[in-house]
C-alpha cells in the first residue's frame, strides 16, 4: 500500500487601499543597505564564536575481555544485555527449520534449572525475540554486569543445533505448505532459496550491553568475529504459474555487506529514495519493499502486485539515472537526517555488522556529508543486475 504525503500550500493575498500621500521615510535606502549588511555580519560572528562541540549522546566500543559491544546511551532508563544471532530470513523451508530449531533449543536452555537459578540470582529477566533479521535474547539487568557475569553468559549460551524432532518437523512442514498457498510467501521462499543455495554456517552469538556509562574506546582490529557471509548470487529470471487472482513480480538483489558507517548511511538513504521513486510511478500497483543490511547476506527485495512487467527494472534504472530525480534524492537525504536522533538503532546495526568504529560522531559526519550523487551510485550498487532475481508469478 502506498501512502503519498502531500503538502498544501497556502497563499495569503493582502489588498491595501492607500491614499495618495507624500511622506518622507525615516531611513534612506543607502542607510538601510549598510544596516542590513552590518546585521548579517554580526549574526555570522556570533554564530562562529558561540559554536561549541556538540554533546555526543551515545557511543559504542568493543570490549575484548570479555568479548562484547558496549553501547553508551545518555539517560538510559534500564541496563540491557542482548545476545543476538544474525539469521537468514525464514521464508523457505530450510530457513524456517533453522529458526524453529534454534528457538526451541534456546527455550529449552532457559528452562534448565541451573540456568533459571543463575538468572534469578543475578536478577536478570530474559525475553526471547525473533524477527526477519534473526533471534535476540534480551536480558533486563538491575545494575551493570560484572565481568564474571558476562563471562558466565558467553560460556553458558547453548551450543546451536539445527535439528528438530520428527513431530516438530511434521508440524512445521504442514504450516509451511499452508503458507505457500499465498503469493507473497511463495515469492519470498523462492527468493530465499536463490539467496542461500546452500545453508549458511551457524552464526556465533554477539553480545551487546547497553548502559549510561562511558567506557574507554577499545581497538577493534583483528579481534572481531567473522561474519561468515554467503557468496553473492548470480542473475536469474524465471516465470511460474499459480492459483492467484492477479500477476505478481519479485525483483530481488543480493548485496555486499556494508563495511563502514558511510556506506550504511548511504544505503539507508538509497532505500528511502527508491521508495519515493516507486511512490511516484503513475502505473505502479501495490508494492512491498524489503531491505536487510545484516549478515549472513544483505539483500533488497521488491514485490509488485497486479502487474508482471519485464520493463519494471529498466524503468526504475532510467529514473535513477535521470537528473530530475535529484529532488527525490535530496528529499531522501532530508528524511534520513531527521532520523539522526535515533542513534541507538544505528549503534545496534554497527555491533551486529561488526563495524570497527569509535562513536556516534561517525554517523553525524556521514549524515552531513551525504550527497545526491552518492545516493544515486548506491542505488545502482544495490540494484546490480548481475546479482538480481526476476521472478514472475502469473495466474493459470
Amino acid at each position: 500500500m502506498r501512502y503519498l504525503n502531500t503538502e498544501q500550500q497556502r497563499t495569503n493575498l493582502i489588498g491595501t487601499n492607500m491614499a495618495a500621500a507624500t511622506y518622507k521615510p525615516l531611513f534612506n535606502r543607502r542607510y538601510l543597505f549598510w544596516l542590513m549588511w552590518a546585521v548579517a555580519l554580526v549574526i555570522v560572528l556570533l554564530h562562529a564564536t558561540g559554536r561549541e562541540t556538540p554533546h555526543t549522546p551515545a557511543e559504542i566500543s568493543w570490549q575484548p575481555q570479555p568479548p562484547h559491544w558496549h553501547l553508551f546511551i545518555a539517560n538510559v532508563e534500564q541496563h540491557q544485555l542482548q545476545a543476538s544471532l544474525n539469521l537468514p530470513p525464514g521464508w523457505n523451508l530450510k530457513g524456517q527449520q533453522l529458526r524453529a530449531a534454534l528457538q526451541v533449543g534456546i527455550e529449552d536452555w532457559l528452562l534448565q534449572p541451573d540456568i533459571e537459578q543463575q538468572l534469578t540470582d543475578y536478577g536478570w529477566q530474559a525475553q526471547l525475540l525473533m524477527d526477519s533479521t534473526g533471534l535476540r535474547l534480551q536480558l533486563a539487568l538491575p545494575h551493570p554486569p560484572a565481568h564474571t557475569q558476562l563471562d558466565w553468559l558467553s560460556q553458558a549460551l547453548p551450543q546451536l543445533s539445527d535439528s528438530l524432532t520428527p513431530q516438530q518437523q511434521q508440524r512445521l512442514m504442514a504450516e509451511w505448505r499452508l503458507d505457500q498457498q499465498q503469493p507473497e510467501p511463495r515469492l519470498l521462499a523462492e527468493f530465499a532459496s536463490w539467496l542461500f543455495p546452500t545453508p549458511p554456517e551457524l552464526p556465533a552469538w554477539t553480545l551487546i550491553y547497553q548502559s549510561d556509562t562511558v567506557l574507554p574506546i577499545s581497538a577493534t582490529s583483528a579481534i572481531l568475529p567473522d561474519l561468515h557471509t554467503s557468496p553473492l548470487s548470480h542473475s536469474h529470471q524465471r516465470e511460474e504459474r499459480g492459483y492467484v487472482n492477479q500477476p505478481y513480480q519479485l525483483l530481488g538483489w543480493s548485496v555486499p555487506l556494508a563495511t563502514s558507517t558511510d556506506s550504511l548511511v548511504t544505503r539507508r538513504a538509497a532505500v528511502i529514495a527508491l521508495q519515493q521513486i516507486l511512490d511516484g510511478l503513475p502505473d505502479t500497483h501495490e508494492y512491498r519493499l524489503i531491505w536487510n543490511p545484516l549478515p549472513p547476506q544483505s539483500y533488497l527485495a521488491l514485490i509488485v502486485s497486479g502487474a508482471a512487467d519485464q520493463e519494471l527494472e529498466r524503468q526504475l534504472r532510467e529514473l535513477i539515472l535521470d537528473p530530475a530525480s535529484d529532488r527525490l534524492f535530496q528529499e531522501a537525504k532530508t528524511r534520513l537526517q531527521a532520523q539522526d536522533p535515533q542513534v541507538r538503532e544505528w549503534l545496534e546495526l554497527t555491533a551486529r555488522l561488526q563495524l570497527a568504529t569509535g562513536n556516534e560522531t561517525d554517523y553525524t559526519a556521514a549524515f552531513q556529508q551525504l550527497t545526491t550523487d552518492a545516493i544515486r551510485q548506491q542505488l545502482l550498487i544495490l540494484m546490480n543486475p548481475a546479482h538480481q532475481l526476476n521472478l514472475m508469478l502469473k495466474p493459470y
